[in-house]
């Protein structure tokens, strides 16, 4: 019994961290290797009859007025344990019996308050008053053209932000996160784009969503993280996973730029970054004192609208080296953040040693006004047990920096109640038994018979015939309706149905679909399509096979330059019928996989019978009646008469194999799937194509591709993205021109964005494949080329300092494109604005070739695709 009571202090932190790192189902955890030992002392000592001699503390924390403070840090003097009062005020400790202890009460716009506590029994009525800061102001000399002494204080932590950043090398910590969605308004009559039954009405005001997470978090410079997500909780839902990371509050302003990715492309200037004088002002509020150490109020506020800038307040401690005591600032949309009005970070510091400090509570808060809505979106992050400066063992960083335990959405309410650092609001419990009822009903067959009646109707509209089954996760679509019907030279008036049905299963994350196409031209009274079978069988290994027959109307150039509306606009009003197509009746097997980490590669092999198409309709509604119609020969463009064929009927073999490899690439394991990062790598890809012709044997040609692209984060002047791809034929004798390398040219006004992978759904970016002004066909090759693009978004850097300007939230665009075949040279070159309306794009440029013409051109776009 004596040995028991000198283990009792290790057994039920023991027994708690057992289970939270998957001893107790049996994985391999941190201390699973004491799982045996832990149950058997529990065991013990409830059979002896010894109390595991743990005490509840719980309180309310108000102000001088009685008024309740929300959102306090609570922690244990001498540790980072400890916990933060609800929105109400309230919290709750859990501590050893015996002896005595001292809580800190913390948080800004108060004293730093210490309640001394004998624990010998259970607390549960303990009031806190706080005192509002006693803010000093310093004695200065007023002089003409005097600095604030503002000044001077955030010098000196700007002189001292790396010192203060490299104290800490390493740490691991514990994470509480929280988070909801709040209604606070919605509009009294609705835009005509949103459809009432969607919508909450005046009695879902309050809580829309509510999360909790319980997280480790561990970290080393440089560059290596790791978070592991060990419990999950979403009102409403048995299955899904909160959207909670560590990341996202976990903002470091010893950094000299911080991304917040959510709210704006652009990264935002520290207040003590190198530099930051010429981008902020500083005015002194006054100084208090915390443990006889000064602590000063520096009021942050931007020299420029329109920059990434904070507002706010920032206190700095003298006393520690100029580092950051606690941080309260603010965006708003004059910084050009996207979808919210307003975001509010607020960051508490405490101590964890004699010189270091280190955030014990985050708090990232935005408000959101659209359309008539009003909500609030918070994320508070609660942070103990951190252990500073620790080492690693070798290996313990992979690329695996997130992870949701397979077991982290099913732990129990019990769990919660013992582990939750922090009391839920009367509104919160209230939300949570809401949501659990609503979860019950939907649970029961006759709620899910229900749904599948409601959501099983037929739908007539833009978007086609669809049909869905929530319950069941089936989907059933058809063509959207203004692309039923087209025309281009060849198939003249022509019609297209596709029908698609597809399933999915929302617990493995698997996905089968089945489509079938069928098409007809009223010029060249020719039936074509096919079917299509997809499946997505191991998501984790983004394993998938796609089989593919039918008859198909295909452009020459494999990266369909050219949809079929645009291509009817241009052929029915300017005579320009830019589409050039062919038949190919095909047999088609394509596998994807990822070997290992980071490695991809996608096997397609096919049959394919083709034959050369000619032009059969010359109708038009507007055009030069002296131009005529080019052929439908993407080889030349000869003019309407030329009646011969561009090539043979020939039977070819097809196969092609490529790899993508992102180095070290960066991911998230999810219990059922996998989602990559972005990467300081480029990323490279591998093609190699085998085509041989196996009735004529005219033709048996090899072809190599290679090609490197990245996309380069430049801080506060934005976004650089580049790529490069070189390639080359062997056996190129007596090839058919479809099997040249064809470039995503352009020759309409308008620009399209189309993704260059040769392996789609792993790039972690869009490669730039597409050309502003170059012609379809003009460059083809069967030899060598080499291919390149580059882009600047410059995110609003310059717009943004022009008054009037930068009101539009415009980006900057500026980029080259070019092109080395045996035809010659091609560059292009342009500048241009994006997010226009948050939606269009215009660019102008011009073309420059070996021949020295220039060409002027200018493009609109779209921030979609279309």
């Amino acid at each position: 019994i004596a040995k028991l009571r000198e283990l009792k202090t290790d057994t039920n932190l023991l027994l708690f961290k057992t289970n939270m790192e998957g001893g107790h189902s049996g994985a391999s955890g941190r201390y699973g290797q004491y799982k045996d030992l832990a149950f058997r002392m529990a065991f013990m000592m409830r059979s002896l009859g010894i109390k595991e001699e743990y005490i509840t503390i719980r309180g309310k924390i108000l102000d001088e007025y009685g008024a309740t403070i929300p959102f306090v840090n609570v922690f244990i003097e001498g540790s980072t344990n400890g916990t933060t009062a609800n929105s109400d005020g309230e919290f709750m400790l859990t501590v050893k019996e015996g002896g005595s202890l001292v809580l800190n009460f913390q948080t800004l716009g108060y004293k730093k308050h210490k309640e001394k506590i004998d624990i010998n029994t259970q607390i549960s009525d303990l009031i806190i008053k706080l005192k509002s800061e006693n803010m000093q102001l310093k004695e200065v000399i007023v002089k003409a053209n005097a600095k604030d002494p503002a000044y001077a204080i955030m010098r000196e932590a700007i002189k001292r932000r790396k010192d203060n950043m490299d104290l800490v090398q390493s740490f691991s910590a514990d994470v509480y996160m929280k988070s909801n969605v709040r209604l606070l308004q919605i509009p009294k009559k609705l835009p005509f784009f949103i459809n009432k039954k969607d919508m909450p009405d005046s009695t879902n005001l309050g809580l829309m969503y509510m999360s909790e997470s319980v997280a480790k978090y561990y970290t080393q410079k440089p560059d290596r993280k790791k978070e592991e997500m060990i419990a999950s909780r979403v009102a409403g839902t048995k299955t899904g996973f909160s959207w909670n990371r560590v990341e996202d509050v976990f903002i470091n302003f010893y950094e000299p730029s911080i991304k917040m990715t959510e709210y704006s492309e652009r990264p935002f200037i520290s207040p003590i970054a190198t530099g930051s004088l010429l981008s902020y002002k500083y005015k002194y509020l006054g100084t208090f004192y915390v443990d006889n150490k000064p602590i000063h109020k520096i009021k942050i506020i931007p020299r420029r609208k329109g920059d990434p800038l904070f507002h706010g307040e920032m206190y700095i401690n003298e006393g520690d080296n100029y580092q950051i005591y606690s941080s309260d600032l603010y965006m708003t949309k004059d910084a050009q953040i996207d979808f919210v009005d307003t975001v509010h970070i607020k960051q508490e510091m405490i101590k964890v040693n004699d010189s270091i400090w280190v955030p014990i509570q985050m708090q990232v808060y935005s408000h959101i006004k659209v359309f008539g809505f009003a909500a609030t979106d918070m994320s508070n992050a609660t942070i103990s047990n951190y252990q500073v400066n620790r080492s690693y063992p070798k290996k313990f960083f992979n690329n695996e920096v997130f992870k949701i335990e397979d077991q982290a959405n099913k732990r129990d309410t019990t769990y919660w109640t013992q582990t939750r650092p922090s009391i839920l609001t009367f509104e919160e419990k209230k939300y949570y038994h809401k949501g659990d009822s609503i979860m019950k009903r939907m649970d029961s067959k006759e709620y899910k018979d229900s749904v599948s009646i409601a959501t099983s109707k037929w739908h007539i509209g833009l978007n086609g015939i669809s049909k869905q089954n929530k319950i069941k996760g089936t989907n059933f679509n058809t063509t959207p309706l203004p692309n039923i019907i087209s025309y281009n030279t060849v198939e003249g008036i022509n019609t297209t149905l596709k029908c698609s049905f597809y399933k999915y299963d929302k617990e493995t994350q698997k996905v089968n679909g089945l489509s079938a196409t069928a098409r007809y031209g009223f010029s060249n009274y020719k039936w074509s399509g096919g079917i299509t079978g997809y499946s997505l069988f191991k998501p984790k290994q983004m394993q998938s096979i796609t089989i593919s027959a039918g008859r198909f109307m295909q452009q020459y150039n494999s990266h369909n330059p050219i949809g079929n509306f645009i291509n009817m606009g241009y052929t029915l009003f300017d005579k320009s019928n830019y589409m050039k197509i062919y038949q190919k009746d095909m047999f088609q097997i394509k596998y994807n996989q990822e070997l290992v980490n980071g490695l991809y590669t996608s096997v397609d092999a096919q049959f394919n019978h083709r034959e050369a198409l000619l032009n059969n309709s010359f109708y038009y509604f507007l055009g030069d009646p002296e131009k005529h119609f080019t052929s439908n020969r993407a080889d030349f463009n000869d003019g309407a008469f030329n009646t011969t064929p561009a090539f043979k009927p020939e039977d070819v073999i097809q196969f092609k194999i490529g790899f993508k490899l992102i180095p070290f690439a960066k991911y998230e394991t999810y219990p059922t799937f996998k989602r990559l990062l972005a990467t300081k790598w480029p990323e490279f890809s591998f093609v190699y194509k085998k085509g041989l012709s196996t009735n004529s044997k005219a033709f048996n040609y090899d072809y190599l591709e290679l090609a490197i692209g990245k996309d380069l984060n430049l801080r506060a002047i934005g976004e650089l993205q580049f790529d490069v791809l070189v390639g080359t034929f062997f056996n190129n004798n007596n090839m058919t021109f479809i099997d040249y390398k064809h470039f995503n040219g352009n020759q309409t006004i308008f620009l399209m964005n189309k993704s260059n992978s040769e392996i789609p759904g792993v790039t972690i970016r869009n490669p730039i494949s597409e050309f502003h002004a170059l012609n379809y066909y003009t460059y083809s090759t069967n030899t060598k080329f080499m291919e390149y693009h580059l882009s600047h978004n410059f995110r609003g850097f310059f717009i943004g300092k022009i008054p009037l300007l930068r009101k539009t939230k415009f980006y900057e665009i500026a980029g080259i494109n070019g092109l080395i075949t045996e035809k010659g040279i091609y560059n292009e070159v342009f500048i241009g604005f994006d997010k226009i309306f948050q939606l269009l794009r215009f660019d102008i440029g011009t073309t420059i070739t070996d021949n020295k013409k220039i060409n002027l051109f200018y493009r609109f776009g779209l921030r979609l695709n279309l």
